[in-house]
């Protein structure tokens, strides 16, 4: 049974009722088979809500920590304890030598507020890499660090949370946090931007960003869009 998993997910908290509503049921009006009380007679069939409660639970978690993304990433950095913070999500992994790559270059700029980086997106099923930060990012930047309002085309607001990384004591000092709404990586990056004083490029791939084959909730039609206006 194939089934989007973007229309489970509008469906999520209506499906999580109905399975606490059934599992309820059970506990008073449910059968009893070899010494257990989980199942509910329908007809000749008997129907076990708990086997369903783990999709329930998934659907209703998946929901939480997929709109909840700003609550989990502010929590982590104010949890982290390196000099820069670099953001993951679940589908992302950091190619061979990424750290490696990172150091070396902060060692060529010194410090600064935010290095940005290039990541691919790579397919979960079929179909080739794709580096669109290196079409994001503007062709020419200085050498070394450099004020932002040298290079006022790097914005940062098409830019992901997880391709660039952040001096952990700039977001601090300057109270850099990612807003709510489903946009959130926008609102975070034009921040970064506005208020970071040196920033940096590393002109190398250092994450990795699986695309499910269903593509993003964010290009579905709906009211969200409206938060990009707020």
């Amino acid at each position: 049974l194939m089934v989007d998993y973007r229309v489970l997910a509008e469906h999520s908290l209506f499906v999580y009722g109905a399975l606490v509503v059934l599992l309820v049921f059970v506990l008073f009006k449910g059968s009893t088979q070899m010494g257990a009380q989980r199942w509910i007679p329908i007809g000749p069939f008997h129907l076990q809500p708990s086997e369903f409660g783990r999709l329930g639970v998934a659907l209703i978690l998946a929901m939480y920590f997929g709109e909840n993304r700003r609550g989990a990433r502010n929590t982590g950095a104010r949890a982290g304890t390196g000099a820069y913070l670099l953001y993951l999500d679940g589908d992302d992994t950091l190619v061979p030598g990424a750290l490696a790559a990172l150091d070396a270059r902060l060692a060529d700029t010194g410090e600064v507020d935010v290095l940005y980086v290039e990541h691919e997106r790579v397919p979960w099923w079929e179909g080739e890499p794709t580096n669109p930060t290196a079409l994001l990012l503007p062709p020419k930047t200085p050498d070394g660090a450099f004020s932002p309002d040298q290079v006022p085309q790097l914005t940062g607001v098409q830019l992901p949370a997880w391709s660039a990384a952040y001096r952990r004591a700039f977001l601090t000092d300057q109270r850099v946090t990612f807003p709510d709404g489903h946009f959130t990586d926008v609102g975070f990056g034009g921040l970064v931007a506005l208020r970071a004083e040196k920033a940096a490029v590393l002109r190398e791939v250092v994450v990795r960003h699986l695309v499910r084959r269903q593509g993003s909730r964010l290009s579905l039609p709906g009211e969200h869009h409206a938060h990009l206006l707020d």
